[in-house]
């Protein structure tokens, strides 16, 4: 699967969601891009971090839309860098469903 997706799981921004779109993990590549450490994301949405309200919207709507649609590829930005992002709907146990993030920084 990396291969295929071309993931890079040591410089890729990995992060997963619950349905509420509050963060349950991210990887140290991630949290660095929001300054900050995984205990203080857990449990926080993106309204915590992203202040610019367009931002926010567009970032909430491709969460939502890839929670409908089991999956969502597209292009966002965010701090000013752009990102190649795949979103899939994963479950994390036979009754909880969760949003997987692979974003990809394509400068």
């Amino acid at each position: 699967m990396r291969n295929i997706l071309n993931l890079d799981l040591e410089n890729d921004f990995i992060f997963i969601k619950d349905l509420k779109l509050k963060y349950i993990y991210a990887n140290p590549k991630f949290c660095k891009l929001f300054q900050i450490n995984l205990n203080d994301l857990i449990g926080k949405d993106d309204s915590h971090f992203i202040v610019d309200h367009l931002i926010l919207k567009n970032c909430n709507e491709s969460d939502l839309l890839a929670l409908k649609n089991n999956f969502l590829i597209s292009e966002e930005e965010v701090f000013g860098l752009n990102f190649k992002v795949l979103k899939l709907k994963i479950n994390i146990d036979t009754n909880t469903f969760a949003l997987l993030c692979f974003a990809k920084n394509t400068k």
